[in-house]
C-alpha cells in the first residue's frame, strides 16, 4: 500500500510543481509536508476536544494519538535523513525544511536523534537556511528534557495563574543578550506572548 502511495505522490507531484521555483527533490517536499499535515492535525484535535468539552480525560485520549504519532514519525525522518540528508531550501523548499525542523522538534522520544540534529540544523542557521529561533527551541527543548538548564527560555510552565515561566534557565540576566543573537524578541515579551496565548486556548467557547 505504501509502494502505491509513494508512486502517486511522484505522479502528483511532477505534475503540481511544474512552473514552480526548483527544488531538487520534490516528492521529498511532498512526503514532508504529508508527515507535518499528521502532526499539526493531532495536536489540534487534542486542543478543540479540550476547548469542546472542557474534560481532561477526553484530552488525554487525544494527547495520546498525538503523542504516538510523534513516536511514529521518528524512524521516517531518520531514514529521510539516511538516504537524503538535511532536507535544505534548495532540495525541498523553505517552507517544507521548516515543516521538517518541527517533525524533529516533536521527536522528543529520541532525545539522541535530536541532539544529533542540532549541529546540522546550525549550519543551516549559519548558512541564513534557517532561522537562529528554530535552533534556539530545540536547543532549550534536547537541555530541558535532559535534565539540563536551557539557554535562550523557550521552554515553558505556567502557574497557578496561568502566567508562562521559562523551565530551569541559566544565567538569566543574560538571556537577551543570547536572545538577541538570533533575533529573538526580549525574554519579558516573548513570556506576554505566551502567557496570553496560553489563556486563550483554554478559554472555555
Amino acid at each position: 500500500m505504501q509502494k502505491v502511495i509513494f508512486g502517486f505522490l511522484m505522479f502528483f507531484t511532477s505534475i503540481s510543481l511544474l512552473g514552480q521555483d526548483k527544488i531538487s527533490n520534490p516528492v521529498l517536499k511532498v512526503f514532508i509536508d504529508s508527515l507535518y499535515s499528521a502532526d499539526q492535525a493531532v495536536q489540534q484535535n487534542a486542543i478543540d476536544a479540550y476547548q469542546r468539552t472542557g474534560s481532561i480525560d477526553t484530552f488525554a485520549v487525544y494527547e495520546k494519538i498525538q503523542i504516538q504519532t510523534f513516536e511514529k514519525h521518528i524512524p521516517i525522518l531518520k531514514k529521510i535523513y539516511s538516504d537524503n540528508g538535511y532536507p535544505t531550501v534548495d532540495k525541498v523548499g523553505k517552507e517544507s525544511t521548516l515543516h521538517f525542523f518541527t517533525l524533529i522538534q516533536h521527536a522528543d522520544k529520541d532525545i539522541s536523534f535530536q541532539k544529533k540534529m542540532l549541529p546540522i540544523i546550525k549550519k543551516q542557521v549559519d548558512k541564513g537556511q534557517i532561522s537562529g529561533r528554530e535552533y534556539a527551541y530545540l536547543y532549550d527543548r534536547v537541555q530541558i528534557n535532559s535534565g539540563k538548564e536551557q539557554l535562550y527560555g523557550t521552554q515553558l510552565e505556567y502557574d497557578t495563574e496561568g502566567n508562562a515561566i521559562p523551565k530551569n534557565l541559566k544565567d538569566k540576566q543574560n538571556v537577551d543578550q543570547r536572545r538577541a543573537a538570533f533575533k529573538m524578541e526580549t525574554l519579558e515579551k516573548y513570556l506576554v506572548k505566551a502567557t496570553e496565548l496560553h489563556k486563550q486556548m483554554n478559554r472555555k467557547k
